[in-house]
């Protein structure tokens, strides 16, 4: 088979994705399908090489991709080299395959070979709870977060929950990425797969550092949430005071962090409106210039101080994360963790791995947080949480 010839012909996106995803899980082979905010390219990276590694010299990594769970992040980052490496480009509503960047020597078993394979297994979940204790659990939590916060002990708790749906009888995950990447056009549209951390599919609309050409640096703060409603423009969106006091912390935070390392010299746009699928949040980005302030590991060092950042965890940070840590009844896992591409033409984007969910045989488990204050609402928080699980599940 001529592969190079198979280079801008039209293939059909679901073919991409089922067929990958079955022959890295039958084959136990590291795999990220990707696409960036704002873009129409769709990535795809495997390895079977991926390997844990620690935050320390990230500029340094050849191209690939990294993920790292909410707890002890910094040390327990997997990264997956672009061994193979390809793209796919919109046409219309077909995608042409437009550039295999590395791996061209085994393409043809991810798109042709994999035909042969057995179908996916997936494991089944476990200790699914009822919807009744789930709420309970959590309106329990919440409750909890907001006495200690009336103590004095923290400013803003952000409590989670993990939320078990059964899947429906013909559910296929390309279908669900592809109706997720038409509705978040400004998410990291991501899907996930590694032997230890199973299958994984998000929407996330955080970025949490973008480095661009070792040139530009950019974070933002994100936070507070309402249903989004059709017809209303972005500039008329109206937000109560909790979420824009919540919003203000975030800002605080980030900006406190740059003046740990003494950066001074950076723009400030928002806060600001934006849509995400279903939900609108408040938005400011921070935007410096790597090259002015003559700071070229600023995105390590960056990533290093603001994770967890305080619109998923709280503050002041520590002490909120040991908070969790002790009392939250479920296990975050990826969720509230990073993920995203590294040195990948020469860019570095990193995202909060947010409205996301993990995949099993028979269920999809969902996970949302919602930041709590001296003003929070448990009743209010806990439908937050639903909204935000609907992100994912409205598409099923």
């Amino acid at each position: 088979m001529d592969r190079k010839a198979d280079l801008g012909r039209d293939i059909k996106i679901d073919q991409v994705i089922n067929r990958s995803l079955n022959y890295c899980i039958n084959k136990n082979i590291g795999l990220i399908i990707y696409r960036l905010p704002g873009t129409k390219t769709i990535h795809l990276i495997a390895s079977d090489n991926y390997e844990k590694i620690n935050h320390n010299n990230l500029d340094q990594l050849k191209p690939g991709y990294i993920t790292a769970p909410f707890f002890e992040a910094l040390d327990n980052i997997t990264y997956i080299p672009a061994d193979l490496h390809l793209t796919c480009e919109h046409s219309g509503d077909n995608f042409i395959l437009d550039n295999i960047l590395s791996g061209e020597e085994i393409i043809e078993s991810f798109l042709y070979d994999s035909e042969k394979t057995n179908s996916i297994s997936l494991p089944s979940a476990t200790n699914i709870i009822s919807k009744e204790k789930d709420k309970d659990q959590f309106i329990k939590y919440v409750s909890q977060c907001i006495e200690e916060i009336g103590k004095g002990k923290f400013k803003k708790v952000v409590p989670a929950r993990a939320k078990y749906t059964n899947l429906p009888e013909d559910f296929n995950i390309a279908d669900l990425y592809i109706s997720l990447e038409k509705s978040f056009p400004n998410g990291m549209i991501n899907l996930l797969f590694t032997p230890n951390d199973g299958l994984w599919i998000g929407a996330t609309p955080e970025t949490l550092i973008e480095v661009k050409g070792k040139e530009i640096f950019k974070t933002m703060a994100l936070a507070g949430t309402q249903k989004a409603q059709d017809g209303i423009a972005l500039k008329d969106v109206l937000w109560r005071t909790k979420e824009i006091e919540e919003q203000a912390l975030v800002s605080r935070y980030i900006i406190n962090c740059l003046k740990k390392i003494r950066v001074r010299e950076f723009e400030e746009e928002g806060p600001k409106s934006i849509r995400s699928g279903n939900l609108f949040h408040l938005m400011t980005e921070f935007i410096i210039d790597i090259e002015k302030i003559n700071f070229p590991e600023l995105g390590q060092v960056m990533l290093e101080l603001l994770h967890p950042t305080s619109a998923v965890c709280g503050m002041p940070q520590y002490e909120t994360e040991q908070f969790i840590l002790e009392h939250e009844p479920i296990n975050r896992k990826l969720f509230a963790g990073f993920m995203g591409p590294v040195n990948v033409n020469n860019d570095t984007h990193i995202f909060v791995n947010l409205r996301c969910a993990k995949i099993y045989n028979n269920h999809i488990l969902t996970y949302a947080g919602a930041g709590v204050t001296i003003d929070s609402d448990p009743e209010k928080e806990f439908e937050e949480t639903e909204l935000k699980c609907q992100s994912i599940l409205r598409h099923l």
